[in-house]
């Protein structure tokens, strides 16, 4: 069963310098149903003014990806991380007991725009310290395939996660096609980043999302050049 979940039916956050797309409940913005998905719990889609950004602020008991779709983001933390985030490297900040970071479009001239993916941690692990990486994920990799850059084992050299989750990323030509097995009970999240794609016949389009349930097969072909992120969730 795929349920669509439309980009202009999704919240808004503006700032003079911020301008933020809810998929899920998040902040002032409230839908009861969508307070997440499974251990998926916020997809932002954030868009920050040149020399502009998020203030040094807390977080807890929440791993963070924070994947750069344009642009660069500057992240520093109260356990003396400091990395700019791009294209090609993807973030993971595991909050667990309490951490204190910052986000900061350093470009003078450029907006950056990214995608905030917060996903609860396993039972127990956010009693765990606070801890932070980072992953370089050639483009090349991700074109018309699907890049595990998340999973709970770290294999092949994906960021570290603590629940039952697998993250990929893709970006796909016009009129390439994929498919992706899902184990029995499991389901997943797609969201569309760039361009439109159909899956199982089903169109979609920038900034949709689409939950997925009781499927074991997606078949998944670009109409457009077009970029997305599945999760493969309990």
């Amino acid at each position: 069963m795929l349920t669509v979940r439309k980009a202009t039916d999704r919240g808004l956050s503006r700032r003079d310098w911020l301008e933020s797309w809810h998929t899920f409940s998040f902040g002032d913005y409230y839908d009861p149903e969508f307070l997440g998905f499974g251990p998926l719990r916020v997809i932002n889609d954030d868009f920050v003014e040149p020399a502009s950004g998020f203030p040094l602020h807390p977080h807890r008991a929440v791993e963070i990806l924070t994947y750069v779709l344009s642009g660069s983001l500057a992240h520093s933390d109260d356990m003396g991380n400091s990395c700019e985030v791009t294209r090609e490297r993807i973030q993971l900040l595991t909050a667990g007991t309490g951490v204190m970071h910052s986000e900061f479009n350093p470009s003078s001239e450029l907006p950056v725009r990214f995608l905030q993916i917060w996903l609860m941690p396993k039972p127990g692990c956010e009693l765990t310290s606070p801890s932070y990486e980072h992953q370089n994920f050639p483009l090349e990799t991700r074109t018309n395939a699907l890049q595990a850059i998340a999973s709970p084992d770290g294999e092949g050299g994906t960021l570290q996660i603590t629940n039952d989750v697998r993250v990929f990323a893709s970006q796909l030509t016009a009129q390439t096609e994929l498919e992706h097995d899902l184990d029995e009970n499991r389901r997943a999240w797609l969201q569309i980043a760039e361009g439109e794609l159909t899956i199982d016949g089903l169109p979609l389009h920038r900034g949709d999302g689409v939950r997925i349930e009781s499927e074991q097969r997606l078949r998944i072909r670009a109409c457009t050049n077009c970029e997305f992120v599945l999760f493969d969730l309990p």
